[in-house]
């Protein structure tokens, strides 16, 4: 029985568990239906059906099936209907006859699946053998007709094996059969075959492979040659790859012979086995046998350099560019770079070793030299007092003298390497001179640094510049520096020098002498005009005394004008002195609240209280700090009114910035007065205080506003810049 049927079946898969399913619930319903009319013989052999199917077409779940299915038949038959013993023992017994023949189906069924595969297996064997191995194959008769191909040769031949079986070769491949067809006929008419023929094939479509080919001849009964059996390997890969070989070792042995490098292979024992002739010129021998006869370990001007080479090569596998000192006929020492690898046979075993000399004696020299030079450049470099760093061309720091790294605070360790050690100076990286002179961009420096923190210019040939550097110092630092390029025998720049000189003293010298002239200018003009007035209006009332000599009233009146006027004289010449000490001194850091503390102190608060909100604030200002918090206070107190009571002074951090704000509860300033607050000479006392304080503030930056709200005291704003500000303590 062949089982084709089970694959036209299994074509189809759900259809067999389909019709088990439906025929077991539809014969489940029928017994039902039958046993409530008393039926309990004929109906149950209906389960036959799916019991057989299954069985036949799952033989190794039939018994299961059954078995399912007769609990499932035995149960409808107790609680469908209520049945006698006798019934209920032949339902029972039924199931087991199901169970029984579902057993006996699926050994039979499983039997039949085995043998017939098995069959199919054998019978197939012979097509498979041929149609499945890679090799090319075909029958052809004595009359060059082709009887059987197998699809790799089909393949080969660019035609399908149903277009190739019974056409002649003269049809097929009308340009080549007769060339191919000689070599068959000696085969035929020798009756001997012939192994290994490597032959060039061209296919239908005109393409080139190389095969290696077997011809057997094919013999009937009486011993007469019928026809030819052919296996044909395709070996074309294998024959380019043996041309590329051979073009390889060609090249190879060019290189070999043409090298300027000593190219050698030598034994594990240290023999030469072949060199070239830069070998014969680097060792300085006469003749390539001159050198052949000299053991390798004779060319080491350390025989433990050999030992300790060959080791690393045994280790490794290999040495690339391996350093070693190597010795010339004459003792000359040569400073060379050995390239080896080791040659291994089938078995991984060293049998030798080749690679190549390089002769970097002159290379060693120039490096020895230029290390020499570069130790020389670091010890004047490092010695310097000067603070000094260099760049290469890639902009990376060579070098960082000990002198920058005192005065910086940054390691060289921490800096060598790295392509911007301007961070040491500023929380950003910017363009520096160095950077643009690497480029070779110096015209583009004045471009660069127009409207910039630089002021630069080229002096000879190198650029000079002053910078301010705000990360240096809590109150910046100024420092000059200078970027000289280094430049190459070829006189390109491939890198860069930078000095810098602190001169943040003689920057704030030179600034306070500015500052001094401006002071003095405005002090002597202030002199000469509110003293001249005084001294007129003073010289006035005198004459009017005079004259008032006989009138001991008038003449009092005229001395109490006199009077005053000589406290305002003196409170001008005691401006004076206070202008003069602007600036004279450096800023210092001053706590803000004992400052406030110590000055309340000093004036008559009485029951007006002082509030100081700013704990551990620092800033950064002219030491004449307290006599703006004097004159703020004093202000307070003759203008605030009976009803102020408190003085306030508080601080906040505005994103870079601190607003330190003094504000009082009293009486407040109008809006006409604030036009003119810190005008010289306004004001109803002397008109001095709030201009002084605007003038000591703004020697480190800080600036002073009011802002407060007229009837409601008065607000003055001091902002405090960036760096002119720290906590001792956590605010």
């Amino acid at each position: 029985m062949d089982f084709l049927f089970f694959d036209d079946v299994r074509k189809k898969p759900l259809l067999i568990p389909a019709l088990i399913v439906v025929c077991s619930i539809v014969f489940l319903l029928i017994n039902v239906y039958g046993l409530r009319f008393g039926v309990t013989n004929v109906l149950p052999h209906l389960f036959y059906i799916p019991i057989i199917l299954t069985a036949y077409y799952y033989p190794r779940r039939g018994v299961l099936f059954a078995f399912i299915l007769s609990v499932c038949y035995c149960a409808l038959s107790l609680t469908a209907v209520t049945l006698a013993i006798p019934d209920i023992l032949s339902a029972i017994a039924r199931s087991g006859v199901f169970i029984l023949i579902a057993a006996v189906v699926s050994h039979l069924s499983g039997r039949m699946q085995r043998d017939t595969q098995m069959c199919r297996r054998l019978s197939a064997d012979h097509k498979a053998i041929i149609d499945n191995v890679p090799a090319m194959i075909w029958y052809k008769d004595t009359k060059n007709n082709f009887i059987r191909v197998n699809p790799a040769a089909a393949r080969a031949f660019g035609a399908a094996v149903d277009k190739i079986e019974g056409k002649s070769g003269y049809d097929l491949f009308p340009d080549f059969a007769e060339k191919y067809y000689q070599d068959d006929r000696e085969v035929i008419n020798s009756g001997n075959p012939r192994l290994g023929i490597i032959e060039a094939l061209t296919t239908a479509s005109g393409e080139h492979l190389w095969v290696q080919t077997d011809k057997i001849p094919l013999r009937d009964e009486q011993g007469t040659v019928t026809g030819l059996l052919v296996f044909a390997v395709d070996i074309t890969g294998r024959k380019q790859a043996e041309d590329a070989l051979l073009e390889s070792e060609e090249k190879y042995r060019a290189f070999f012979l043409t090298s300027r490098d000593s190219i050698f292979i030598t034994t594990t024992d240290g023999r030469w086995v072949d060199f070239n002739d830069a070998a014969v010129e680097l060792f300085g021998y006469e003749s390539r046998s001159d050198l052949l006869r000299t053991n390798l370990a004779l060319i080491y001007a350390n025989p433990r350099d050999r030992d300790t080479h060959i080791g690393y090569i045994r280790k490794n596998g290999y040495s690339f560019e391996y350093p070693v000192d190597l010795k010339k006929k004459d003792g000359t020492i040569i400073n060379a770079l050995i390239t080896t690898v080791a040659r291994k046979d089938s078995r991984g075993n060293i049998i030798g070793f080749q690679g190549s000399v390089r002769d970097v004696t002159e290379r060693k020299r120039a490096e020895d030299a230029l290390r020499e030079n570069e130790a020389l450049l670091n010890s004047v470099l490092h010695g310097s007092p000067m603070l000094q760093f260099v760049i290469d061309k890639n902009h990376r720091v060579l070098s960082w003298n000990k002198a920058i790294e005192e005065y910086s605070g940054v390691k060289e360790a921490d800096v060598l390497g790295t392509t911007d050690p301007w961070k040491a100076f500023y929380d950003e990286k910017r363009p520096v001179l160095a950077d643009l002179l690497v480029d070779e961009r110096v015209e583009q420096l004045p471009e660069w640094y127009e409207g910039k923190i630089f002021k630069s210019r080229l002096v000879d040939g190198a650029y000079e510049a002053t910078g301010f550097f705000p990360k240096m110092d809590v109150s910046g630092t100024w420092l000059y520096f200078t970027a000289a390029p280094i430049r190459n025998v070829k006189g390109v720049i491939i890198g860069a020098v930078e000095t810098l000189i602190d001169i943040t003293e003689r920057k704030r010298a030179d600034d306070n002498l500015r500052m001094l002239n401006k002071k003095l200018s405005l002090l002597s003009g202030i002199t000469r005009h509110d003293i001249r007035n005084q001294l007129m209006a003073l010289n006035a009332y005198i004459e009017l005394s005079t004259d008032a000599i006989d009138n001991p009233a008038e003449l009092r009146e005229f001395f109490a004008k006199e009077l005053k006027i000589t406290e305002v004289l003196a409170e001008q010449i005691s401006f004076t002195k206070d202008y003069e000490e602007i600036g004279a001194h450096s800023p210092v850091w001053q706590d803000v609240s004992a400052l406030v503390r110590f000055t309340g102190a000093a004036l008559p608060l009485g029951n007006i209280r002082l509030d100081t909100g700013c704990p551990g604030l620092e800033i950064f200002a002219d030491p004449l700090l307290e006599k703006v918090f004097y004159n703020l206070i004093d202000n307070s107190l003759h203008y605030g009114g009976d009803t102020m009571t408190t003085l306030r002074v508080n601080a906040s951090e505005t994103g870079t910035v601190l607003r330190i704000i003094f504000e009082d509860d009293g009486n407040g300033i109008s809006a006409e007065d604030k036009k003119y607050l810190f005008t010289k000479g306004f004001g109803r006392h002397t008109g001095l205080d709030l201009f002084l304080s605007r003038e000591i503030l703004s020697i480190t930056g800080i600036t002073i506003t009011e802002n407060g709200i007229p009837g409601k005291g008065v607000r003055f704003e001091l902002v405090v810049p960036d760096g002119g500000y720290r906590f001792s303590v956590t605010p």
